[in-house]
């Protein structure tokens, strides 16, 4: 009876020395969160101090409390990074914080309800340290660092509650921007293989977006592998029922590849297809109209770009290319008139493409270069409806993008220098009419110089544009300028049999 009563009191005893230990590592726990109630720097402090020796002891590490008073300590950590004390200690706070919260929810230890209500308040918290903590990464260009962050926070918005999912919304936050955020950071990752695993992981996991499927192609093409880029766009198409915005990531690998004739087939089908759906695209009507104007069939793609503009007035690209061809292409077919007819149809031919030049306009994402060409298709417009104001007012724009100023009594030189003397040569001369010339010398106006020829003169009221074009009658070098007050504002060059330059300013 002894020996068992002595063995219950070390049992006894055992179980109290338990519980003492147990007690003391749940208390770093415990001062944690009740130095955090405070609201002090000083507590804070503690409060950092003790929930690291929980993280640490090997009975707390992994308790699903500690995690969660863990990431309100660092939440706050990051909130209050701006002292001077807390800010040493507040290094990736919002990352570990976020870490934290998830670990507690993926934690099979059971969970005690006001510690679920707490966390459920607290994902809130933690997620916004997370994602405004990420935004010190842009400026640093850190992708992998991006990478890990997006992660984390597609999966805590899975945990966010319906008032925090409505506030990021009205922010234009959603779990489908983040998506692709983490594609388009992910793609920018040091490691290949990590790029490729997160990417087709989303697809996978049917974020079949536009942005993830041109990201994920894109990937592919840079490391070099075309037919599974191609695959991967398809493969979406057929996901999305031939969704138009993924086809035209289609279209522009088609096209950076040189492969616009394999193209036309697929475009059609494309179209056939969004028509049947009761969705028509502008975008593939003004793909077709392009692949068309390439084809010289022209009345085909006038045709696709008037459709692309009647469903959508304000596409760019459709009104800059319809205003485009109806003067370049359609204006063919008047030659064969004459009289009043061909200038009253002329008139309104070029009145018309005025309207969708104009339209095209409003697009200030055009490359300098594409500006001063529809400021050029302007001027011809409004110099064919006898609108000098208008011409004035678009040459102005063109060289005000070139940077580029001229006014009346500028000095103003055509120069070309060559090695072969023998050439035609057309120009833009001082009354701002078309001068041509076979063979230049001095009668013409031009100087023989030891390296090509010149022709000096004042710019004038009636001047407009400057233009020079020159070829080569046999083999050579050629480069032509356009000289403004002693500055070269535009140059050409050319070489070969029959060499041909042109620039205008």
């Amino acid at each position: 009876m002894k020996t068992k009563a002595m063995k219950k009191s070390i049992w006894m005893i055992a179980l109290c020395m338990m519980g003492a230990q147990l007690q003391a590592q749940e208390r770093s726990i415990n001062s944690a969160e009740y130095s955090l109630a405070s609201g002090t720097v000083d507590e804070l402090m503690l409060a950092k101090e003790e929930i690291d020796k929980a993280a640490v002891n090997e009975k707390t590490y992994n308790s699903a409390r500690m995690f969660l008073i863990k990431s309100m300590v660092y939440s706050r950590l990051f909130d209050s990074k701006g002292d001077s004390l807390i800010a040493p200690l507040a290094e990736k706070a919002g990352f570990i914080s976020g870490e934290s919260i998830l670990a507690f929810y993926e934690s099979p230890a059971k969970k005690r309800y006001d510690d679920l209500e707490s966390a459920d308040i607290e994902v809130n918290r933690s997620f916004a340290a997370v994602f405004n903590e990420s935004s010190s990464l842009y400026n640093n260009e850190d992708y992998d660092g991006l990478t890990e962050y997006y992660e984390l926070l597609l999966k805590l918005y899975n945990h966010l509650d319906t008032a925090m999912i409505g506030n990021l919304e009205r922010s234009k936050i959603t779990k489908k921007t983040m998506q692709e955020t983490l594609a388009q950071v992910a793609s920018l990752h040091s490691s290949n293989e990590k790029s490729m695993n997160i990417l087709q992981g989303l697809v996978n996991d049917g974020v079949v977006t536009p942005v993830v499927i041109e990201t994920l192609s894109r990937v592919y093409q840079k490391n070099g592998d075309t037919a599974k880029a191609e695959a991967a766009i398809r493969q979406a198409l057929e996901a999305t029922k031939h969704n138009n915005a993924i086809f035209q990531i289609l279209v522009n690998m088609y096209v950076a590849r040189g492969m616009e004739d394999a193209l036309m087939e697929d475009v059609t089908a494309q179209i056939n297809r969004s028509v049947a759906n009761g969705n028509p695209s502008a975008n593939m009507y003004y793909t077709r109209g392009y692949l068309m104007q390439e084809d010289e069939r022209y009345d085909e793609a006038i045709s696709d770009y008037r459709k692309a503009v009647e469903l959508d007035p304000l596409h760019y690209d459709a009104n800059f290319n319809l205003g485009v061809a109806l003067m370049k292409f359609e204006s063919r077919k008047l030659n064969d008139l004459s009289g009043v007819e061909r200038d009253t149809k002329r008139f309104k031919l070029y009145d018309e493409a005025i309207e969708y030049l104009e339209v095209a306009r409003d697009n200030y994402d055009y490359s300098v270069t594409d500006q001063v060409n529809l400021c050029r298709a302007l001027m011809q417009c409004y110099q064919e409806t006898d609108n000098e104001s208008k011409v004035s007012f678009y040459l102005g724009q063109s060289r005000l993008l070139q940077d580029v100023e001229i006014y009346t009594g500028s000095s103003v030189v055509y120069r070309i220098l060559t090695d072969n003397k023998k050439m035609s040569i057309s120009y833009f001369n001082k009354l701002g009419k078309t001068s041509s010339v076979d063979l230049p010398s001095p009668n013409s106006g031009w100087t023989e110089t030891a390296d090509g020829w010149e022709k000096p003169f004042d710019y004038e009221d009636r001047s407009g544009e400057l233009m020079l074009t020159a070829r080569l009658i046999g083999e050579g070098s050629l480069t032509i300028q356009i000289i403004v007050d002693g500055k070269v504002v535009s140059e050409a060059e050319a070489n070969g049999n029959k060499a041909a330059a042109y620039t205008r300013i």
